[in-house]
């Protein structure tokens, strides 16, 4: 059996005949359907965009935020390395932590963040309600019943 008969049994053997993949894929069909797909993936919300293209646009928009606030350029760079790292803690990866548009493809605002001027730190306010305890929502104990007994015991 020759080298191409091989690798014809192979790939027949991985791709079922119901495939849309045709077997003779040009570089530039290639490179249109890849193309394609990163101009869609570009136009996702928030929580599906992946990690880079994240990176890139809260970059651009700490840029614009310290231009808005008037920080010092140490200031706009502790402002990156603080979203890099809320990235990596999972912090921002909510759609409503961030307000993104999707058609411009950039960071409108983050409402959770806070800039702390006398140490120059930024942080995420919790901008969360605070929940109700479960306590609180259950029933209240009866507390006729206790006294009724104790008053029979008596």
């Amino acid at each position: 059996m020759t080298e191409e008969a091989k690798e014809q049994v192979y790939t027949n053997k991985y791709i079922p005949a119901t495939s849309t993949i045709s077997s003779n894929v040009t570089s530039s069909s290639l490179d249109s359907l890849l193309e394609r797909e990163k101009q869609n993936n570009k136009s996702d919300s928030w929580n599906k965009l992946d990690k880079t293209i994240k990176t890139q646009a809260l970059h651009s928009f700490a840029e614009t935020y310290g231009k808005e606030k008037s920080l010092s350029a140490k200031d706009i760079k502790t402002l990156k390395m603080f979203f890099s790292d809320c990235l990596k803690t999972n912090k921002l990866n909510k759609t409503k932590d961030v307000k993104y548009d999707k058609d411009a493809r950039t960071v409108l605002s983050i409402p959770a963040l806070a800039y702390n001027t006398t140490s120059h730190n930024f942080t995420l306010k919790n901008t969360d309600t605070k929940r109700v305890s479960t306590l609180k929502s259950l029933t209240p104990k009866r507390t006729l019943l206790v006294e009724d007994k104790i008053e029979t015991e008596e």
